[in-house]
């Protein structure tokens, strides 16, 4: 059998090991710059869905009771679960805190409505914020 690579040859294989490990790495850390946007795209498509069957069904552009089910059930899961495990646990602890609270003392509409209507928009449109300005960084 014929050696094609000489003695001196395997190290430098092993550099381009490296340098491909090096480079998939770069592409991987690139690639989370897209979760930014996960909460952006997750909360129109909710408002989409939920304004269309609030039309169809109430007349109403944004029923109330769609809105928190659909956010409740949805968005605070997704948003929280891009941020991290242990964002995610403690969302979803505060959430059903609110949830057994609201049960118990009548939550006003107010409340509903910030915490399940506009508090998401806020939170949703800041991490799109940071989002474009990781893109255009790493453009």
């Amino acid at each position: 059998m014929i050696d094609l690579y000489p003695k001196s040859k395997p190290k430098s294989l092993r550099k381009i090991k490296f340098i491909h490990k090096k480079d998939q790495q770069r592409i991987l850390l690139n690639d989370t710059r897209w979760i930014c946007f996960v909460p952006v795209i997750t909360l129109l498509i909710l408002f989409i869905c939920v304004g269309s069957l609030s039309e169809k069904l109430y007349h109403q552009s944004l029923h109330m009771e769609y809105m928190f089910f659909a956010s409740f059930c949805v968005f605070w899961p997704v948003w929280s679960f891009c941020r991290g495990l242990g964002m995610f646990v403690v969302t979803m602890l505060i959430q059903m805190l609110i949830l057994i609270m609201g049960l118990h003392h009548e939550f006003s509409s107010h409340l509903i409505y910030f915490g399940y209507v506009i508090l998401p928009s806020l939170l949703a449109c800041k991490d799109a914020v940071i989002g474009l300005g990781r893109l255009f960084r790493f453009l």
